[in-house]
């Protein structure tokens, strides 16, 4: 029988094609248990995030068809568990502020450093009540793909404007 173990797996999305094998080579290297999965464009990060699961997703701010605060939105509301880490080349306190304000885990600026970008990923696995409603519970409960589904679906009602009297 093989392994039970899971790999994390690590969606990339930039619009640049460099950008995206330089990322590649350094999360080979860096975290080979980990399985990367590569979108140049916000559609295509969409197809990926409906065909896989996903643990974290790096996505560039500025993108043609879909930026990186629409591509935010829709994996909070279609799949709460992935912490989402946002990548711009155009960094600025206030782009930072927002992406922490609209529920990105972390935000980064290019050009990256690799240690930094390292240790970024690297955070919600080693911190995970940093991360709360990911890695903590999220992660320790969402062990099938059963299991990860029914979670999502609990967050997204917890976070629906639903009134309860009791």
């Amino acid at each position: 029988m093989g392994s039970s173990k899971m790999k994390a797996k690590i969606l990339i999305v930039d619009d640049e094609p460099d950008f995206l094998k330089l990322l590649g080579r350094v999360i080979r290297m860096e975290l080979p248990d980990c399985e990367t999965l590569f979108a140049d464009s916000g559609s295509k990060a969409v197809e990926l995030l409906n065909l896989h699961e996903v643990d974290v997703a790096c996505l560039d701010i500025r993108m043609p068809d879909m930026d990186g605060f629409e591509l935010l939105r829709f994996i909070q509301t279609h799949h709460p568990l992935v912490t989402v880490i946002m990548i711009t080349a155009y960094g600025c306190i206030e782009v930072a502020v927002r992406a922490i304000k609209e529920g990105a885990y972390d935000f980064i600026t290019k050009p990256l450093e690799q240690d930094v970008f390292i240790l970024t990923l690297r955070k919600p696995w080693s911190e995970p009540s940093s991360c709360g409603k990911t890695c903590g519970f999220g992660k320790a409960l969402s062990t099938t793909r059963s299991s990860r589904i029914l979670l999502e679906q609990v967050l997204q009602f917890a976070k629906s404007s639903i009134q309860f009297e009791w």
